[in-house]
């Protein structure tokens, strides 16, 4: 187990991706390059990001070393198109975002609206989604926002997703800038999906296959 005074001398930017003998993270100075820092506090190696973003923490399932290897998936894109890096056990992939079109490559290309991406989890055959809407004509610095979760199946089809109805609903209830929403959120335990509605106060449990 490391120490988080392993990394105190390293100035890094979460989200970062834990690995079986230390971490990588965004440099907080530079966040296209990910610093790899091991246990005991060394960094073990720099690798440019071309432009790609983590989005959430993630655990890689092999060493710094096999990570480093992986990173060949991560190119150069000089489009200015929106690029996430996807950690998937000891695999990683890369999503870019063009317009409303997020392509994730052999799982097909989801249209996400005008929704911001804000998690890729492609740990189970079907795809699942983050995304947070803004809440437009609110007259604040901090708009508020709506985040709810699309769910792809395994022919590229959205299986589930908050409605356009529900979402006009709850972006005409008056929210507060600065104020989080969160309605039609999913998430894997195992093999089961969690769906809540924090506005209804609805949980429900859905058994994978």
């Amino acid at each position: 187990m490391a120490s988080a005074n392993a990394y105190a001398n390293y100035s890094l930017s979460e989200p970062c991706i834990s690995a079986s003998d230390g971490i990588a993270c965004a440099d907080a100075a530079n966040p296209d390059v990910l610093r790899a820092i091991d246990s005991v506090g060394r960094e073990r190696w720099q690798v440019g990001l071309g432009g790609a973003s983590l989005l959430d923490s993630a655990e890689f399932s092999g060493s710094l070393d096999d990570l480093q290897g992986q990173m060949g998936a991560v190119e150069d894109d000089s489009s200015s198109s929106e690029k996430y890096l996807v950690v998937t056990g000891s695999d990683v992939t890369t999503a870019q975002k063009d317009g409303s079109k997020l392509n994730l490559g052999e799982r097909g290309t989801v249209d996400t609206g005008s929704a911001d991406v804000t998690g890729i989890d492609l740990s189970h055959d079907a795809t699942l989604l983050s995304v947070a809407e803004p809440v437009e004509g609110i007259g604040e610095a901090s708009p508020p926002q709506i985040v709810s979760s699309i769910l792809v199946g395994t022919d590229g089809e959205v299986a589930s997703k908050l409605p356009h109805s529900r979402a006009k609903t709850l972006a005409d209830q008056g929210l507060l800038g600065g104020e989080v929403v969160q309605a039609h959120t999913l998430a894997w335990s195992d093999d089961e999906l969690i769906y809540t509605d924090q506005t209804t106060g609805i949980v429900a449990v859905y058994r994978a296959g």
